[in-house]
């Protein structure tokens, strides 16, 4: 996969996840609503995932908002590696 192409999917893995959050969904109800696993919902979010046209439409549905939305360049949010720290109990 060429530079070029790996950004853009990194940039659309992003704006899922925007969405997604925006919907109040964890990955693993995208991926119940989606019909797959939670597993493909990651690699999609990370850029690690290619998809058809057809599926892009269906993750645009379940969001409710367009394929365009979704394909639009953006800024991407630096993630921190690891797991979140867990909250301090009072």
């Amino acid at each position: 996969m060429s530079e070029d192409a790996g950004e853009f999917l990194r940039q659309f893995g992003s704006n899922v996840r925007r969405w997604r959050l925006r919907a109040n969904l964890t990955q693993a109800q995208l991926a119940v609503q989606l019909h797959t696993a939670t597993r493909h919902v990651q690699r999609i979010e990370w850029g690690a995932a290619n998809m058809t046209l057809k599926y892009l439409r269906r993750i645009a549905a379940v969001l409710r908002t367009t394929p365009a939305t979704l394909l639009r360049p953006n800024t991407i949010i630096a993630r921190k590696p690891g797991r979140p720290r867990k909250r301090q109990r009072p």
